[in-house]
């Protein structure tokens, strides 16, 4: 039987840019464990749960590696990838 590859990440459009973001959860999964696996998700601004930022085009282009993003493949940058990890070895809810 052969893997199933999980499809290419798609966003769907904010629905308004000036009063909704994106924020990404990181599943707590063990700390090994890859692909890192997350959720994004949009919010109104006066409604977003607390979070931190990060920036996510920083390392070198030809290091990247892929993360599942609402359980479809992602290409992010290696150092964006040990980020997240080290997030999730936090083990607590935590919004970027």
């Amino acid at each position: 039987m052969q893997k199933q590859q999980p499809v290419k990440f798609e966003h769907e459009q904010i629905p308004d840019n000036d009063r909704y973001i994106r924020l990404l959860k990181i599943a707590h999964d063990k700390r090994d464990q890859l692909p890192v696996r997350c959720e994004l998700s949009t919010w109104p601004l006066v409604t977003a749960p607390v979070y931190d930022a990060i920036s996510y085009t920083w390392g070198d282009p030809s290091e990247a590696t892929d993360i599942l993003l609402n359980e479809s493949q992602f290409l992010v940058r290696g150092n964006c990838e040990y980020v997240l990890q080290q997030i999730r070895a936090l083990n607590q809810d935590q919004h970027i």
